[in-house]
């Protein structure tokens, strides 16, 4: 059976994939989120057309997202393992292994799935919010990167076994924890309403 505290300790780091792939994600060649606008300019001064300009440098760059996308559907077929093996108590390593690997495989042939960061879930932050674009951009590079480092430590579909799924210490529950960037506490002080979606 697999234990519900390592699904838990794990559903936080998949949460934060998860924005991630649809909010501020690495376009997998290295590539960092830039704006487009000064770093130094307030996000709750940004005129209209620069708070549009943020929005859709949010989901450009969301847009060409493909390492998230990937770590999410390796935990996809993590899951779908796991699910096999507490429910068949038979299942080799062999069924394990391909129950993981055919999940991922149908989670990475489903087109890509990007929030909207136009004007249904991205607005202009308001006046109380004194972080910069240069904060911002640092919080959502700083935030992928967390997330890369956490997601990398799964094991993969081929090495897989039911002892590490059943194991108090399994793939679930050995992945580093993505912590919040120390960059996105000091965004999140100084944007206390938060950036209505931009991150």
């Amino acid at each position: 059976m697999i234990r519900l505290s390592n699904v838990l300790a794990v559903a936080g780091v998949f949460s934060l994939a998860l924005a991630s792939a649809c909010s501020s994600s690495s376009s997998g060649g290295g590539s960092s989120f830039n704006a487009g606008l000064p770093a130094s300019e307030s996000l709750g001064s940004l005129s209209d057309s620069d708070a549009q300009k943020l929005c859709d440098a949010v989901r450009s760059f969301s847009s060409s997202n493909s390492s998230v996308s990937s770590q999410v559907c390796v935990f996809a077929g993590l899951v779908a393992a796991g699910v096999q093996a507490s429910l068949n108590a038979s299942a080799s390593d062999a069924d394990l292994r391909k129950a993981c690997s055919d999940a991922e495989s149908a989670c990475q042939k489903q087109p890509a799935r990007h929030v909207d960061a136009g004007a249904a879930t991205c607005s202009k932050p308001d006046a109380s919010c004194t972080a910069t674009v240069g904060e911002l951009q640092t919080c959502i590079n700083d935030e992928n990167a967390a997330f890369q480092n956490a997601a990398s430590s799964l094991p993969t579909c081929g090495s897989l076994t039911r002892a590490q799924l059943l194991s108090e210490a399994g793939p679930v529950s050995t992945a580093p924890q993505a912590s919040t960037p120390a960059s996105c506490q000091t965004f999140a002080q100084k944007c206390p309403n938060g950036a209505a979606g931009i991150r």
